[in-house]
């Protein structure tokens, strides 16, 4: 039977403005009475991503992984790190106006590098990212996050 587990969106998260391709700016505000995360990023000055991260103890096989945000922004990817160090990339698109709730698919994944460089996870799930990849039409902006669980078998 599925089990859903909340992925608390607290103060344990950190801000990443992908070092790797200089250039883009941004910040992560941590909403304290509606537990949420703000993820600002500019890539006006370059850069490809900015994240906000995590780690996780997600006991258990996942299933997959739910995540309601509010845009407009920039592209939405979902970031897994397996228990080999295993980075698993989930690209999920755009996102326009509104809230929007995405369930991913973990049979999906966009990419794959590091750890057992073997395209299967292997639990436990050591860690979560939210990336936001730039958009040339979206080159500034906020991306709320109200909402993520982690669905386990």
């Amino acid at each position: 039977m599925a089990r859903d587990t909340p992925v608390e969106l607290n103060n344990d998260w950190t801000f990443s403005k992908g070092e790797e391709y200089p250039g883009g700016v941004g910040s992560l505000e941590v909403g304290k009475a509606d537990k949420t995360l703000a993820i600002a990023y500019d890539f006006n000055g370059g850069g490809q991503y900015v994240a906000a991260g995590t780690s996780i103890d997600a006991s258990g096989e996942l299933d997959g992984v739910e995540v309601t945000t509010a845009g407009p922004g920039g592209n939405l990817g979902v970031v897994l790190i397996d228990d080999t160090d295993q980075t698993f990339i989930y690209r999920l698109g755009q996102l326009e106006d509104g809230d929007k709730t995405f369930d991913l698919p973990l049979d999906k994944q966009s990419s794959s590098y590091g750890g057992a460089d073997d395209k299967t996870l292997h639990f436990p799930i050591k860690g979560i990212r939210l990336i936001v990849e730039k958009n040339p039409s979206q080159v500034e902006g906020t991306v709320t996050v109200s909402k993520s669980v982690l669905r386990t078998k």
